[in-house]
């Protein structure tokens, strides 16, 4: 076999050329070959990162993330823990939960009642006592009122959008409390709060006080509670009365069921096990 048939036969094996079929190109490797026309279509996609794999500059991100973690860990789980109470806020509306000092409460003798000459008033001045009335009744109120001192015009009694009285409840220190409650066992479950009368209020820290002074722990006796016309306790807030702190939102939720279930209580007859 000579040269020109071995040649004739080497080419008789080749296919027919044929139309390839098209290949997808990113638009960013289809850049660096424009930018760069020595470099093939093949080695700029094997300079991206195929799939699955991840780039340089990102494991590097990656690991300064987790270096500055490591010496933050600690601060950030320091103060994700829940606060148990927030400084109250002035020139605000009084919250549910609020803690207010030196509440001004005044009894009527009935028997100045039939009395020509006028009503007697006795005052009652509480030293601590907690707010008990519904957060949203309470806004509403202070922003009708806010709204009437900017007319310049007079509250209406009959307006329902105004809270006629603030609920409160008595509280006292935990250890005069605690003094007056019948065994150990309750006082035990008293400051448990696994006792239905009684609501235990651990201290407040100078932190959280709006008075800086911070408050020792207390106790509330849910049958004590009272009224203060509203208008009249924002006289007093404006006076004597102060605003110390609220309870966050968990424990005033905790607060309010427990409240809401000592009221709603039903007495029977007799027990079942009579």
């Amino acid at each position: 076999m000579n040269g020109d048939q071995h040649e004739a036969i080497g080419q008789s094996d080749i296919p027919e050329s044929r139309d390839a079929e098209p290949v997808l190109v990113p638009a960013d490797t289809a850049e660096q070959v424009n930018a760069d026309p020595s470099s093939t279509v093949e080695e700029a996609i094997d300079a991206e990162p195929r799939q699955g794999e991840i780039p340089d500059a990102a494991i590097a991100v990656a690991e300064s993330d987790l270096s500055h973690a490591d010496n933050t860990q600690l601060t950030t789980v320091e103060s994700t823990e829940p606060p148990f109470y927030i400084r109250s806020v002035e020139n605000a509306p009084i919250r549910q939960g609020e803690i207010l000092s030196n509440v001004m409460q005044h009894k009527v003798f009935f028997e100045s009642l039939a009395d020509p000459g006028g009503l007697e008033v006795q005052p009652v001045i509480h030293d601590y006592a907690i707010v008990l009335s519904q957060d949203c009744d309470l806004e509403q109120d202070f922003n009708v009122r806010q709204a009437i001192l900017a007319a310049g015009a007079t509250p209406d009694p009959m307006d329902d959008k105004l809270l006629p009285n603030v609920l409160l409840c008595f509280l006292a220190t935990e250890s005069s409390m605690s003094a007056t409650l019948p065994g150990r066992d309750i006082r035990k479950r008293f400051k448990q709060n696994k006792e239905d009368r009684y609501q235990y209020l651990r201290a407040v820290e100078p932190a959280d006080d709006a008075e800086d002074q911070g408050l020792q722990a207390l106790g509330i006796d849910f049958r004590r509670y009272f009224t203060v016309p509203t208008d009249e306790l924002y006289a007093q807030i404006g006076s004597d009365c102060l605003r110390r702190c609220r309870l966050a939102p968990q424990y005033l939720e905790h607060l309010s069921c427990r409240f809401a279930n000592f009221l709603s209580r039903v007495g029977l007859p007799r027990n079942h096990d009579d």
